[in-house]
């Protein structure tokens, strides 16, 4: 079995302390839309090590969302180190909680973000970690190839996102191993702060921008 889709993940009436080890599992997508905290549990009782495609929607009003958040970075640390795609849909918890996730996947080709209503800022400390230039704790997304931040967030600061998608454009040439960015959607709604990115330059570049009927072009 290599692919595995679950409109919502089964219940688990299992002790605690299992745990399912799935060696050949590449494809992984979970639709949560119960009121059921199930999830916590499903997350916290597999590892998946051949993991390569992972997409889940989050929709659920009484998660426990301080426990979910602790049982996602330990979910990716033990599943996600070969991770290529990876689309996450109304995401539950802080940016912070997020990053900690994606520095489990070195190898992202694809990155599909689509946030809450508690990010009410799109800013600085996440697209910085998406920023070839910035100061990496040791990790950078060297292959990432297509960018997608969806939802609706407070505000925007033009910035950073600026200087996300320049460094992933203007690559020096004796950097080898460095794919260049090719695809960006934004299905966003937010007020900018500063100047609006300078989406028309990079589109003229040959980036492929596809924009939401929310976003202020």
């Amino acid at each position: 079995m290599s692919d595995l889709s679950w409109a919502e993940p089964p219940r688990l009436k299992m002790p605690i302390g299992f745990h399912t080890l799935y060696l050949k599992l590449n494809i992984l997508t979970v639709e949560w839309s119960s009121e059921d905290p199930n999830i916590n549990l499903f997350f916290s009782s597999i590892t998946l090590p051949s993991l390569r495609t992972l997409d889940v929607h989050f929709d659920h009003q009484d998660i426990d969302r301080p426990e979910l958040a602790y049982i996602m970075i330990r979910f990716f640390k033990r599943s996600c180190t070969r991770l290529r795609s990876l689309k996450l849909t109304k995401i539950p918890f802080p940016q912070s909680v997020l990053i900690e996730c994606l520095a489990s996947s070195p190898s992202l080709v694809s990155l599909d973000i689509g946030f809450d209503g508690i990010w009410n800022l799109l800013g600085k400390k996440l697209l910085d970690e998406l920023n070839l230039d910035h100061d990496h704790p040791g990790y950078v997304f060297l292959h990432l190839r297509s960018l997608a931040f969806r939802g609706q967030a407070d505000a925007l600061i033009e910035g950073p996102m600026n200087a996300l998608i320049a460094s992933r454009r203007y690559i020096d040439p004796e950097c080898d191993g460095i794919t260049m960015l090719e695809n960006l959607t934004l299905e966003c709604k937010f007020d900018l702060i500063g100047d609006p990115p300078r989406l028309h330059q990079f589109a003229s570049e040959g980036l492929n921008i596809t924009y939401g009927k929310d976003w202020q072009r």
